[in-house]
């Protein structure tokens, strides 16, 4: 993750990022955001400002996110457009 600014909430284990944040995770999928909070203890994170992502599959815009299980499951939330790409989706 990469970010402007960002705020650590020790006791918590919360860190709160905001400007440019970029999530990036090993399996190719790339998240581009104004802010999100990170949950570190719990391996999760999400944010309520748009979204845009791309991996392997494709990308998606969408109004937020919630990133669960260390980024294994990523819900978007709001209103999105989804584009895949056929050439990854062949079996």
């Amino acid at each position: 993750m990469t970010a402007e600014t960002g705020v650590f909430h020790n006791e918590a284990k919360l860190l709160d990022l905001k400007g440019d944040v970029s999530v990036f995770h090993d399996g190719g999928t790339e998240m581009h955001t104004a802010s999100a909070r990170v949950d570190l203890a719990a391996g999760a994170a999400s944010g309520d400002e748009p979204v845009d992502a791309q991996g392997p599959s494709g990308t998606i815009v969408s109004e937020g996110f919630r990133l669960y299980d260390r980024g294994a499951r990523i819900v978007f939330t709001g209103k999105a457009h989804l584009r895949l790409n056929h050439a990854e989706l062949k079996p």
